[in-house]
């Protein structure tokens, strides 16, 4: 599994819908599995071992990942095709460092464009966390010893620049896999997704935090839930599963602080934003224009206008945000703060602006000293 960047397919690319494929896929596989005579208690383990485990050399993909990758084509011009391979170079992960910079291939599934490694994570820790909840309690020790073993290496990486990792117990290496726990683990869906996401699934690994993924996972369970209830003859179809919630462009990421560092400038200087001002009350609009950003690191040039045509120009600087639920309990950043000044026909306006995804911006305008006396700001792309 990897990252994705849904805003990176290029302008103009054609994905036909895939969920047709994955449905026939699958249902086929039930068939057959039905037809040698097992129940239906028997088709999740069936169904994972088939699409959601991992290869023997490609240990980072779910075998139904692999697949996909492998069968489905880019587009041609003038033609579509089932996926479309992503230039890290125009994402917003262009100039970050480490695995993040391998990003997954995007699909079109039931008109909404995610990341085959989405698939990957619905039938993959789907499954898990079915399993878990039906009483896996074997495969519970495993994830805590999988997880100390993550976070002693974790604590020889950090070593190395002079940073000691600890757990949340405050144990250092040494202590981690020697610690006594209690004979019974509580596992909890929740919990479970919080540390996939933060450990090797996610920010430990690539910096990214995503929770499109974790609802890819939750989906994937209700899945598996639904399969071992099911009756023969009974069709299931993935479009049922997949909402915009599987996608980062709508269910934004976090991001550890030095990912977010390359990350946010990224978004606002590679996109096309529109600036739409309104008076108090968002009673009219004052303004509809293209806004576009320049600079790095936390200081950016904004200018406003038709193309190629500023009409107003100023400078916001950025600062990043954890006040989210998720955000405040893993001490990862979920956006970003823009505050600054537009001079508009004379007159200097100031802005506060919060992000509310990767493709919202909003906030208030004000004239003089004041940010909030003019009225709403949105930019969005």
């Amino acid at each position: 599994m990897a990252e994705t960047d849904e805003t990176a397919v290029p302008a103009g690319t054609q994905l036909s819908d895939c969920c047709q494929v994955l449905d026939a896929k699958l249902n086929n596989f039930i068939a057959n599995q039905r037809r040698e005579g097992y129940a239906s208690a028997d088709l999740p383990e069936l169904v994972f071992d088939q699409f959601g485990d991992t290869l023997v050399n490609k240990p980072h993909l779910a075998s139904i990942e692999d697949e996909l990758i492998q069968e489905f084509h880019n587009p041609k011009k003038g033609a579509s095709g089932r996926k479309c391979e992503l230039d890290v170079k125009n994402s917003k992960y262009n100039g970050a460092k480490g695995t993040v910079t391998l990003l997954s291939p995007v699909i079109n599934c039931n008109g909404i464009v995610i990341g085959i490694d989405k698939v990957g994570h619905f039938f993959q820790l789907g499954y898990t966390i079915y399993s878990r909840l039906n009483g896996s309690t074997s495969g519970v020790v495993f994830d805590h010893v999988a997880d100390g073993a993550v976070k002693v290496f974790n604590n020889w990486l950090h070593s190395r620049t002079g940073k000691r990792y600890k757990d949340p117990r405050g144990h250092f290496a040494k202590a981690i896999l020697t610690a006594k726990y209690p004979n019974a683990f509580k596992f909890t869906q929740k919990g479970y997704n919080q540390n996939s996401e933060m450990n090797s699934f996610g920010a430990a690994n690539t910096g990214v935090y995503s929770q499109a993924d974790i609802c890819a996972n939750n989906a994937g369970a209700q899945f598996y839930k639904d399969l071992e209830k099911s009756v023969p003859g009974q069709r299931f179809s993935f479009s049922k599963f997949v909402t915009k919630d599987w996608s980062e462009r709508y269910n934004p990421s976090l991001y550890t602080q030095e990912l977010a560092a390359t990350v946010w400038p990224n978004i606002l200087v590679m996109r096309n934003w529109k600036m739409t001002l309104y008076d108090q009350g968002k009673v009219k609009s004052q303004l509809v224009e293209n806004c576009q950003f320049s600079g790095t690191g936390t200081r950016f040039k904004v200018s406003v206008g038709p193309a190629a045509k500023a009409m107003a120009s100023g400078s916001f600087d950025l600062s990043t945000r954890r006040d989210s639920k998720v955000a405040r309990q893993t001490g990862l950043v979920n956006g970003i703060t823009l505050k600054g000044n537009i001079q508009f026909q004379g007159e200097m306006r100031q802005f506060l602006l919060n992000s509310i995804t990767e493709n919202k911006i909003e906030g208030t305008w004000g004239h003089g000293a004041n940010s909030a006396n003019g009225g709403a700001c949105t930019i969005e792309t």
